[in-house]
């Protein structure tokens, strides 16, 4: 389950970070800044929180549950 919830945050980060960076590199490219940077970093932040809020708002699905399992001693 941790697993899990590592990649939905890697996930979010990434969504968040990644047209900031890219915005930065047109910049850099077209000599546009801070123009391409600054509409990056909004849209990964609005990409980013309606991925997150998606995310948490999901039904839950089921996990399976192995407490039941019985476990063989090895002799």
């Amino acid at each position: 389950m941790a697993y899990l919830w590592a990649s939905r945050v890697f996930t979010v980060t990434l969504m968040m970070v990644v047209p900031a960076l890219l915005g930065g590199w047109a910049d850099k490219s077209w000599g546009t800044a801070p123009g391409f940077t600054l509409l990056g970093a909004a849209v990964g932040l609005v990409g980013g929180i309606s991925h997150l809020l998606s995310v948490t708002s999901a039904p839950k699905r089921a996990v399976p549950d192995h407490s039941d399992t019985k476990h063989r001693d090895s002799e």
